[in-house]
């Protein structure tokens, strides 16, 4: 199934439309993760296997706490992607200004997005409501919840459940 949608430039990240600023937040948070050397391509599996558990994390937080999703992903220093100092938000705006609808960065990121979004894949975060990557210090908050999962580089948490 090929899904289309894509970012309008002529809009603000923050009016984007709801599987298009779930696909975005997607592709900032986990696109550097195209850069381990056993993948292949920003296509491979598990490129879409890391996205898809930080879309996952995306919607359980929106179910827990009765949110939309954009309310989610927009909620202040939730997704450092999205934090105004952030270089991904810089860098995600220059993507949405040249047309993204042909990398495979975004067709992964999309598809991980969609597939959360109407449930058509299993949770592989394992119910994960928060994450963090490896590549900086674990947060104050990871000692105070349980791990459920890893995807490449990232660690997945459920804050329901204790360590």
């Amino acid at each position: 199934m090929e899904i289309h949608a894509n970012p309008d430039p002529s809009r603000r990240i923050e009016d984007q439309d709801e599987l298009v600023l779930m696909a975005l937040t997607c592709r900032a948070e986990a696109r550097g993760e195209h850069d381990i050397p056993r993948w292949a391509s920003a296509s491979d599996p598990s490129a879409l296997e890391e996205m898809l558990a930080v879309a996952w994390v995306i919607m359980n937080r929106a179910d827990r706490r009765h949110q939309s999703v954009r309310s989610v992903v927009l909620a202040p220093k939730q997704f450092s992607c999205w934090n105004l100092s952030d270089p991904s938000r810089t860098e995600t705006t220059r993507f949405i200004a040249t047309g993204p609808s042909t990398q495979d960065s975004w067709r992964t990121s999309l598809s991980a997005a969609f597939l959360a979004y109407t449930r058509m894949a299993p949770d592989i975060s394992m119910g994960a409501d928060h994450y963090y990557s490896v590549v900086i210090p674990p947060p104050s908050w990871a000692p105070t919840m349980k791990e459920v999962s890893r995807w490449g580089r990232h660690v997945f948490f459920d804050s329901k459940k204790k360590p």
